[in-house]
């Protein structure tokens, strides 16, 4: 009899906690939902990177270059960048430059898909975004300036750590 009663309150334990994971999974969905009607609303072009320079989100303000957002979701994103600026802030071009040597916060690269922390932070970094006509066929560019907001430490590619614990690249 015990055992069968344990059971039970098991059971109605369970329940209670399936009807509370449902309840908060409801309002999960409501707070994201909120979430990207407020990022939607926001004209300047925001996007999520992947480490490898993939596009995993990209908001609708793009259209005013021409772009679909979903057309450059799984795209790198030098499909909106002027091929003569890419060169200049793409981490797997820029950084092997920088290989072993000590740059300090005020000579830090400013990056495109990297995100730095702290005094190494990407401020100011002003890059040429292609402009898409009609028929699909990049024609002219469009100043952007890009404004870190989500960063990842860095200090792993091409870094090292001196004694006081801090990464150099």
């Amino acid at each position: 009899m015990n055992k069968l009663e344990s059971l039970r309150q098991q059971i109605a334990k369970l329940e209670t906690q399936k009807v509370r994971y449902k309840k908060a999974k409801g309002e999960l969905r409501e707070r994201e939902k909120r979430y990207r009607s407020l990022i939607q609303a926001i004209p300047d072009i925001i996007y999520k990177i992947d480490h490898g320079g993939i596009f995993t989100f990209v908001s609708d303000a793009v259209k005013q270059l021409g772009y679909n957002p979903k057309e450059l979701i799984g795209k790198h994103f030098k499909e909106i960048v002027h091929p003569d600026d890419f060169e200049t802030i793409a981490s797997s071009l820029v950084l092997t430059k920088y290989k072993g040597k000590t740059t300090g916060d005020a000579n830090s690269p400013k990056l495109f898909d990297e995100r730095r922390t702290g005094k190494r932070i990407t401020r100011n970094l002003v890059v040429r975004l292609l402009v898409k006509n009609p028929k699909g066929i990049p024609e002219d560019y469009h100043y952007g300036e890009v404004y870190s907001v989500g960063q990842l430490p860095s200090g792993f590619l091409y870094g090292t750590v001196d004694s006081s614990g801090k990464w150099d690249i």
